[in-house]
């Protein structure tokens, strides 16, 4: 089955090892510690998308990958280690999820109103501050987002956009720290929740070069 009258990809490698990475690693003693330049880091993968379009049909799906991890034995400050955060060569680096895709299409219905949707799904990532990677991850998530363009007279468009249709639930990251609030006080996960269920309505006043192909004979020629 053809992909399309026409038809783009491209797939992208990387692999960059960076020697003296500047963190924040603890003294033995008392939680203190000090800037200081750690031997390696890593972040390598692959980056690989697809669009065209399929007569009515235009559709796109992009996908990273991303292993960004220490390569370095060493001891990182922590807020809630007094004895600082252990980090062993292959741990991953907190806040970074290790894949992410989002796939999308739109259908021209007729002339001047297209449909079209995508859906984004992300994996999980370690909580900043738990850089030995010895919590449970932050859940990765995936979200459904729809949309709408309607012309329904020269110079004017009507543009809908509704995100995360099903209103999941869901967290983009965290970090470990104190609960101040807490009796007695104690270590706690704090996540930064997604947004939920959200719509818009927009009217667009389109300039000439963005008509449709029938009414362009209606703009001044250069």
């Amino acid at each position: 089955m053809p992909l399309g009258e026409t038809l783009q990809w491209s797939v992208g490698f990387f692999r960059t090892n960076l020697e003296d990475d500047l963190l924040f690693t603890t003294v033995q003693t008392g939680g203190s510690g000090f800037f200081q330049n750690v031997d390696r880091t890593r972040r390598q993968g692959v980056e690989a998308g697809v669009s065209g379009t399929w007569d009515r049909l235009k559709y796109f799906l992009n996908y990273a990958y991303v292993d960004a991890t220490y390569e370095t034995d060493t001891t990182l400050a922590s807020v809630t280690a007094a004895d600082g955060m252990r980090v062993q060569a292959g741990d991953r680096i907190p806040g970074i999820p290790l894949y992410n895709l989002k796939l999308g299409a739109e259908v021209a219905v007729f002339k001047n109103l297209w449909i079209g949707g995508n859906v984004i799904t992300t994996s999980g990532n370690f909580l900043r501050g738990d850089d030995g990677n010895t919590q449970a991850q932050v859940d990765g998530y995936t979200l459904l987002n729809l949309n709408a363009r309607y012309v329904p007279v020269k110079y004017l468009e009507l543009w809908a956009r509704i995100d995360n249709v099903t209103n999941t639930e869901y967290a983009t990251g965290g970090a470990l720290n104190f609960n101040a609030f807490a009796t007695p006080i104690a270590v706690e996960r704090f996540v930064a929740p997604g947004t939920p269920r959200a719509g818009w309505v927009v009217v667009n006043a389109l300039e000439c070069e963005q008509l449709l192909p029938s009414n362009m004979s209606s703009c001044p020629q250069s």
